[in-house]
């Protein structure tokens, strides 16, 4: 989303279909896979945005981040970057078409029209392709 708005895109949202962003390093989403003591099988220097590293004293903490320190480094991410206001929560989407993104929004279908969608899905159950139009 940040790139797209940087790139000029205008009137950029998201939908995330539960109530917080994060994804499965949510704990409180019903749909993630982790566990409170969880830490990242990756270090803090390779697992970043380019545009925003880690703030971290490798001297004093661990390499790799616990799932909370990736749930506040999305969260502080998405703020800085002034995203969340472009999320659309609790809304699924259930199918795209060139045409039409149908969704849920709090359980209620409902259909809505865009220039151009990208679909970005971190979820590991059903992988789904990058879509242009």
């Amino acid at each position: 989303m940040k790139e797209l708005k940087e790139q000029g895109f205008k009137n950029v949202t998201g939908f995330e279909s539960g109530s917080d962003i994060g994804g499965i390093w949510d704990i409180k989403n019903t749909r993630s896979t982790c566990w409170p003591q969880l830490y990242a099988n990756i270090s803090k220097l390779n697992f970043a945005y380019p545009d925003f590293p880690w703030q971290f004293n490798p001297e004093k903490e661990l390499y790799h981040a616990s799932i909370k320190e990736v749930y506040d480094y999305l969260h502080k991410y998405a703020t800085v970057f002034k995203l969340l206001d472009d999320i659309q929560f609790h809304s699924k989407v259930l199918q795209i078409t060139p045409e039409k993104v149908h969704l849920t929004e709090d359980g209620e279908q409902k259909c809505a029209q865009w220039s151009m969608e990208y679909v970005l899905n971190g979820n590991k159950k059903k992988k789904r392709p990058l879509i242009v139009w």
